[in-house]
């Protein structure tokens, strides 16, 4: 028992019925989308499947005295669309996924050329989208999810931070040629760069967070700086200080 996302649907309940439509079984779903049919006679049953915010499905099985499988995708009625954009600019081929409020995946989609997507298939209730795309910070967004009413979410993507600076030498010019390298909090390193003529430099496609700015031309000397998405902050890097 999955969603079209591919995540199990818990809570659901199967109902056996015979050929004469009477009720033979019924059954809960576990909490990961199994279920379980025991001690059922040779011959065909329907099940029939429910659970809340889906919409119910049905299937045939044949009993013939060895085990079976009968797997259901559920989808509910709700439908979210919109459009992904990055400063107001449309973001082609973004990746959007829905989730619940437990973090169970509804669905996948990919936005079109022009930045837009459509979901079908949601479940009633609260969800969450989240879009991302590569060369931008992801984003997510509430949505409350209802089968007699679309709903239209724009999704926006925040442009990573970035840092950038001028190494200077101690007796005054710039230094040329230097590896400037940035490390996050937990002392990765994240994004590195070589100064130009000018000795600058230029680190991008950084997450919003604190880092160190090193470089060792001479003596190594770092300096922390702060980088928040869709800003250009500064840091510069003098030897001898």
């Amino acid at each position: 028992m999955h969603t079209r996302g591919g995540s199990g649907v818990g809570g659901a309940i199967i109902t056996v019925t015979g050929p004469d439509g009477s009720q033979v079984d019924r059954v809960p779903v576990d909490t990961e989308g199994h279920y379980e049919l025991n001690d059922l006679r040779n011959g065909t049953y329907t099940l029939i499947v429910t659970a809340p915010g889906y919409r119910p499905a049905a299937g045939t099985v044949a009993i013939t005295g060895t085990p079976g499988e009968q797997d259901f995708e559920l989808a509910g009625g709700g439908q979210v669309s919109g459009i992904v954009r990055s400063d107001g600019i449309p973001v082609p081929l973004a990746a959007i996924l829905a989730s619940d409020v437990d973090g169970q995946i509804l669905a996948q989609v990919a936005a079109d050329e022009a930045g837009r997507y459509r979901i079908d298939g949601l479940p009633d209730g609260d969800a969450v989208l989240t879009a991302s795309a590569p060369g931008y910070e992801p984003t997510a967004e509430p949505v409350g999810v209802s089968a007699t009413r679309p709903s239209t979410v724009d999704l926006d993507l925040p442009v990573p931070a970035a840092v950038h600076g001028v190494v200077t030498a101690p007796d005054g010019p710039v230094v040329a040629g230097a590896t400037v390298t940035a490390l996050d909090g937990d002392g990765r390193v994240v994004a590195s760069a070589v100064t130009g003529p000018d000795g600058s430099y230029r680190l991008t496609g950084l997450p919003s967070g604190d880092y160190t700015v090193v470089t060792s031309v001479y003596e190594p000397v770092a300096v922390r700086v702060s980088a928040r998405a869709g800003e250009l902050a500064t840091a510069d890097v003098v030897f001898g200080r």
